[in-house]
C-alpha cells in the first residue's frame, strides 16, 4: 500500500529541528531518509534546516590551541566537501552558524560554504583569531549578505577598515530586520567628533532594522555607525539590546520606537559606564511605546549603574514589565546585610504604578540550606516594591544550565 505523500509530510513534520538540536529527532530523520525518495527529500529538509559548524571547546575554558584550531578546520572542510557532493542539500540550509579561525586554514573552505547557499535566512560568522582579524571580503560573503531571504545576521571578532565597509556589506541585505555585532572594530582609529556628522536623514531604498544587539563594542565604533550610516536605518528599532557597549546615544536616537530594551554585562565582567553614558533626566521624556526592560548582570551594583541610564522613570508610562536577573550566585550573607538592595528599592519606587518587577537570583545549588538565601529574604530586602504587589522573585536556573549546554566535543550539528 503506497502510503499518501501528505501523510509523510505530515508524520516529517513533527520533527522539527529548527528551533533547537533533538539527538533522538535527528536519528528519527537520518533513518527515515533511507526510507524511499519520498521521505527523503523532505527529511534532509529537516536535518539542514539548521547547520552549526564550531568547537563547542572554544567556549567553555582553554585547552589546547593546535587541537581546537584542528577540529575547527576539520568541520569547516567537512562541511565544504558535503556541499561540494551533493550541492541540493544547500538549498535547504536557513540557518547557518560558522565559527572559525582567520588565520588559520579553516578560513579557506568558509567561502565555498557561503557560496553554496541560496535560501539563508540567519547567517552567524564568528572570527576566533586572538588578535582580530578583517572581515573576509569577497564575491561570496556579498552574495550571502544579498540573499533576499536574509532577516538575520551576526558579526563576531571582525575588524573593517572603517564604518563604510561595514554599512556596505549590511546594506546588501535589503530584507534584513535583526543585527547583532560583537567586538567589531574599524582600522581607522581617528576620533569622532558628533558634532562634525550633518544631521541624519533617511535614504530611499534604505534598509530598515528592527532589532539590534550590541556586544563589547567601543564608543567609537558605536558612534560611527549611529551617524554615519545612510543606508542602514538604526534610529527606528523596536528591540536594542546592549552589554558591555555605550548606551544612551542608541537610546536617546531610538526613544520614540523601542518596545523591547535589553541592558547587560557579559558573566564575570565588570560594567562600567562609557565616557558618553551621562544619565539624562529626560531621555525617554515626551511620549516613548517601551513596554518591557531587561537587566542582566552580575552583581547589584552593575543593575544600580544601569537604572539611572533610563532617565526619570516617570517617563516609563507604557511600561509593563522590569526583569532583573542576577548570573552571580548570590549568599544568604549578601542578601542579608548588603545595602545596595535598599538602593534598588529606592530607584525602582518612583516607578508608575502597576508595572511587574521580576527578579531571577542565582542561588548557589552546593551551598547548604543555612547559607544559601531564598525567595523571602529577597522580598524583604525590596519592601516598597513588595508593597506595591508588583515584585516578584524566583529562582534563576540558568546558572545550573549554563556549563551543560556548552559541553561536548566540537562538531558539525544539524538542526542546532
Amino acid at each position: 500500500m503506497r502510503i499518501p505523500q501528505e501523510l509523510v509530510d505530515e508524520i516529517i513534520s513533527e520533527f522539527d529541528l529548527s528551533k533547537g538540536y533533538d539527538p533522538g529527532s535527528a536519528e528519527i530523520l537520518k533513518s527515515c531518509a533511507l526510507v524511499s525518495r519520498s521521505f527523503a527529500t523532505r527529511c534532509q529538509a529537516r536535518l539542514f534546516a539548521r547547520i552549526s559548524v564550531r568547537d563547542y571547546g572554544r567556549d567553555i575554558g582553554p585547552r589546547d590551541a593546535i587541537l581546537a584550531h584542528t577540529i575547527s578546520a576539520k568541520l569547516s572542510k567537512r562541511l565544504s566537501a558535503l556541499l561540494s557532493r551533493s550541492p541540493h542539500l544547500a538549498n535547504y540550509i536557513r540557518i547557518l552558524d560558522l565559527c572559525y579561525n582567520s588565520g588559520m586554514r579553516e578560513a579557506s573552505f568558509i567561502p565555498q560554504i557561503l557560496s553554496a547557499v541560496t535560501a539563508l535566512t540567519s547567517l552567524t560568522l564568528a572570527n576566533r583569531h586572538d588578535f582580530g582579524g578583517f572581515f573576509p571580503v569577497s564575491s561570496f560573503a556579498v552574495g550571502a549578505f544579498s540573499l533576499p531571504s536574509l532577516r538575520r545576521v551576526e558579526l563576531s571578532g571582525y575588524q573593517f577598515r572603517n564604518v563604510f565597509d561595514l554599512e556596505f556589506f549590511l546594506s546588501k541585505a535589503k530584507c534584513l530586520k535583526g543585527l547583532t555585532l560583537r567586538e567589531i572594530d574599524f582600522d581607522d582609529f581617528q576620533p569622532v567628533d558628533i558634532e562634525s556628522f550633518p544631521p541624519w536623514e533617511s535614504t530611499l531604498g534604505e534598509m530598515k532594522l528592527e532589532t539590534l544587539c550590541l556586544d563589547k563594542l567601543h564608543r567609537t565604533v558605536v558612534t560611527s555607525m549611529l551617524h554615519s550610516f545612510t543606508k542602514v536605518d538604526m534610529r527606528h528599532l523596536k528591540s536594542l539590546c546592549i552589554r558591555n557597549s555605550p548606551l544612551t546615544e542608541f537610546l536617546r536616537a531610538n526613544s520614540r520606537s523601542l518596545h523591547k530594551l535589553k541592558i547587560g554585562s557579559s558573566p564575570g565582567s565588570t560594567f562600567e559606564l562609557s565616557d558618553g553614558d551621562v544619565p539624562d533626566p529626560q531621555i525617554l521624556a515626551g511620549g516613548n511605546c517601551l513596554n518591557s526592560i531587561d537587566f542582566e548582570a552580575d552583581d547589584l551594583n552593575s543593575i544600580l549603574t544601569f537604572v539611572p541610564l533610563l532617565g526619570d522613570l516617570h517617563n516609563l508610562t507604557t511600561l509593563k514589565t522590569i526583569r532583573i536577573t542576577l548570573q552571580h550566585k548570590l549568599s544568604r550573607a549578601h542578601t542579608s546585610k548588603n545595602a545596595e538592595w535598599d538602593r534598588l528599592d529606592q530607584l525602582l519606587e518612583s516607578l508608575p504604578t502597576g508595572i511587574r518587577v521580576d527578579i531571577y537570583a542565582a542561588f548557589d545549588r552546593h551551598a547548604t540550606v543555612m547559607d544559601a538565601p531564598d525567595v523571602d529574604a529577597i522580598k524583604n530586602r525590596l519592601p516598597m516594591l513588595g508593597n506595591r504587589g508588583a515584585l516578584h522573585v524566583y529562582q534563576n536556573p540558568r546558572a545550573h544550565i549554563y556549563l551543560n549546554m556548552l559541553g561536548g566535543n566540537g562538531r558539525i550539528i544539524m538542526g542546532r
